[in-house]
């Protein structure tokens, strides 16, 4: 259930941001982890990710990642399709 959560919440971000973000995200997260010589960690992605998104999708996206908010309902307020 974990698993298939995760595929579905990517997909969705995916969907709504497209690679960029994605991509730029993951490169902050790189050269922050370069930096401090520490492990990245999932909550730094969520983090940079947010960053990297337009200012009317980031609270969303925290909450599909982050809430324990019910994954439909999550999936719907960002307008991706759970069929």
């Amino acid at each position: 259930d974990m698993y298939s959560r995760a595929t579905l919440v990517f997909a969705c971000t995916r969907a709504r941001l497209g690679d960029g973000p994605i991509i730029d995200a993951l490169r902050r997260m790189a050269n922050h982890s370069r930096a401090t010589q520490t492990s990245a960690r999932s909550f730094e992605f969520v983090t940079a990710l947010t960053a990297s998104a337009p200012p009317n999708l980031q609270r969303p996206i925290q909450s599909l990642f982050l809430s324990r908010i019910p994954l439909d309902t999550q999936l719907a307020r960002l307008g991706c399709a759970t069929d």
